[in-house]
């Protein structure tokens, strides 16, 4: 079983390769047709994957927010 680090550590991982998928994406798409298409659909949909720190409307879970859950549980366990 993986310890509320190795969670963390995980989840941090996973926001570091969709950042990288977003870079290529935009260098795929950029000066194309479907450029802004895939800006407001696709790119939006991954920045608000990763972290609360986007341009864009709407306030789903992120990645950001498990890694605080898992921190806060983890306080609490210690604590009781």
């Amino acid at each position: 079983m993986l310890t509320t680090s190795e969670r963390v550590q995980t989840i941090e991982e996973a926001q570091d390769k969709l950042r990288e998928a977003i870079e290529l994406v935009e260098q795929a798409t950029k000066g194309t047709a479907i450029e802004q298409r895939t800006k407001y659909t696709l790119i939006a949909g991954l920045q608000m994957a990763i972290d609360k720190d986007h341009e864009w409307l709407g306030r789903a879970t992120s990645l950001q927010d498990l890694i605080e859950e898992l921190e806060e549980n983890e306080e609490e366990e210690t604590n009781d």
